[in-house]
């Protein structure tokens, strides 16, 4: 092989190595919004503030809370402008991320925790004596979890991604070039 030949095999390995970066880096963006979307979907919603408070940050987790409060109706339920809210906010931190950055999904409400494991005290208060619209009457808690979630959003939208990773795992390595063993 003459240097003409060196120089090719070369100039290959290098665009077959930037394709098999940006087809890693296409992987990583839709697994996290994949995540995102299905944790943000999972969230209960009231008026809204949960699930419009799902952060997207890169480095770090996020600081403080989003600021999310949902109008008055006109442009839609809470439960829709929350949900595009967050997904909108996330979607474009993501599409504008480095290459495999460190991606983080945060929410810093101080009652997500309750939300996700279930800690509403007391955890059968029976029908709601909320006044609000559709509330009163309603079981909005049973066993300590939102009835809306109950089984939390991110130990259930963590699960689910490994299953829907298991059974995307290898279109992504044949779009890498790679061959998936079971071992």
């Amino acid at each position: 092989m003459g240097l003409e030949g060196v120089a090719q095999f070369e100039a290959d390995c290098k665009r077959e190595a930037r394709e098999v970066a940006r087809r890693a880096d296409v992987a990583h963006r839709k697994l996290t919004l994949e995540v995102l979307t299905r944790v943000v979907k999972k969230t209960p919603v009231d008026r809204g503030r949960a699930r419009g408070n799902w952060m997207v940050t890169v480095g770090s987790p996020a600081d403080g809370e989003s600021g999310f409060i949902a109008g008055d109706g006109a442009s839609g339920s809470a439960e829709a402008q929350a949900t595009q809210f967050a997904l909108n906010a996330g979607t474009a931190i993501v599409r504008g991320v480095s290459p495999f950055s460190d991606i983080f999904i945060t929410n810093n409400l101080p009652y997500i925790e309750v939300l996700e494991f279930g800690q509403f005290v007391p955890p059968n208060p029976g029908p709601s004596k909320d006044r609000r619209r559709g509330r009163k009457g309603r079981v909005l808690v049973q066993d300590g979890f939102s009835v809306q979630a109950p089984q939390g959003m991110l130990g259930v939208t963590l699960a689910e991604i490994e299953v829907w990773w298991a059974a995307n795992i290898e279109g992504f390595a044949r779009g890498l070039g790679l061959e998936v063993t079971n071992a």
